[in-house]
């Protein structure tokens, strides 16, 4: 297995348009990613890592078959990570998004997250949660800045499924009320 320690800028500027909405010091770790095969192609500023591609820094965890990192002037533009289809298996991310919050889980056929937009993708079979809130559908895409979330159904007629915990039900550090001998507000 390949290993990476990313120094290079094509991989240092990776979270720095996300960083505001993840924690402050994931952007200030180091980048390291994990793969069987790596391809750098610095004439059309593309990064590929293939079989079993693990990618982390801080609280920021992409798992892959296939990752595509593409750049324009040194600067990260789309980062594609792809699941295996033979083997039914899908790309997953993860990131904390601020001290004490429950991390952002996301899986998906493909996920790309656009770094100038600060906004995820996540196509075929998407699922993204935080919490006990859950989005399912065949799209998803998902705003780092303003955490919004909208869901499609594919054209196979799956309907998106949206699961929100009322928020009374949870205290400010994100347990339930109800497990709590503290009365309800």
């Amino acid at each position: 297995m390949m290993r990476t320690t990313a120094a290079p800028a094509i991989l240092l500027a990776l979270l720095l348009s996300g960083g505001a909405q993840a924690l402050p010091d994931d952007e200030q770790q180091p980048i390291e990613i994990e793969a069987d095969r790596a391809e750098l192609d610095d004439a059309t500023g593309t990064a590929t890592y293939s079989g079993s591609v693990r990618l982390d820094q801080g609280s920021l965890k992409v798992r892959a078959a296939r990752l595509i990192i593409e750049t324009d002037a040194q600067q990260v533009q789309r980062i594609t990570a792809e699941g295996d289809r033979d083997q039914d298996l899908p790309a997953r991310y993860e990131q904390t998004p601020e001290p004490g919050a429950e991390p952002v889980r996301a899986r998906a056929q493909t996920i790309i997250y656009y770094t100038d937009a600060g906004r995820i993708e996540l196509l075929g079979a998407a699922q993204l949660e935080q919490a006990e809130d859950r989005f399912e559908g065949d799209v998803i895409s998902y705003d780092l800045t303003t955490r919004k979330v909208a869901a499609s159904a594919g054209a196979d007629g799956a309907p998106v499924r949206m699961v929100i915990e009322p928020a009374r039900l949870r205290s400010p550090r994100g347990t339930d009320a109800a497990d709590t001998d503290e009365p309800n507000p």
